[in-house]
């Protein structure tokens, strides 16, 4: 990208905002888009919403919250919002903190009664977790860090991470009735 226009000058600004934009798109965007798209598999409504649509879209954020499985949510997000601002964290809209999933929320029953993971799966990642044999993978320092700030201890979010991990690798499957 070449700058022809003299120092100072509008044209030139838009340039370097430009430059700017792209930098931090290209460094940025990827994780973005990856974590926005796992977030969209979560609910048949959300699936229907547009994935390139800025992250903190408080419409999807609504979407969440009026899906039929977020009535079973045991936690409070403002004050789990809270609780990571009074940390000095900054809560992002990519944050689970803002956009929740199901696996993060939810008691483990709830997590089988709505088919996201079954009884065994949900029984295997708490002993995984338990007895220290979860894969490092299971152990993501910033969901571990939003998890607990809603609350859940250590053994308890490395065991839905891996919940979230495996229904992550099955995006497609569906409830059985």
């Amino acid at each position: 990208m070449a700058f022809n226009a003299p120092r100072g000058t509008e044209a030139n600004f838009r340039d370097e905002e430009a430059l700017v934009i792209t930098m931090i798109a290209t460094l940025a965007g990827g994780s973005w888009i990856g974590t926005r798209l796992d977030r969209l598999r979560l609910s048949p409504q959300i699936r229907l919403q547009s994935p390139f649509k800025k992250s903190a879209d408080p419409s999807l954020a609504d979407l969440v919250r009026r899906t039929a499985w977020f009535a079973d949510s045991v936690i409070d997000l403002d004050a789990a919002r809270r609780r990571a601002r009074l940390d000095g964290h900054v809560v992002l809209g990519s944050s689970y903190l803002n956009l929740p999933t199901p696996f993060t929320v939810l008691p483990a029953e709830a997590i089988v009664k709505w088919g996201f993971a079954t009884a065994s799966q949900v029984a295997s990642a708490y002993v995984m977790a338990g007895n220290g044999t979860a894969p490092a993978m299971w152990h993501d320092p910033a969901l571990m860090r939003d998890l607990g700030y809603m609350g859940w201890d250590s053994t308890e979010s490395i065991a839905r991470i891996g919940l979230l991990k495996a229904f992550q690798e099955q995006p497609y499957r569906t409830k059985r009735d």
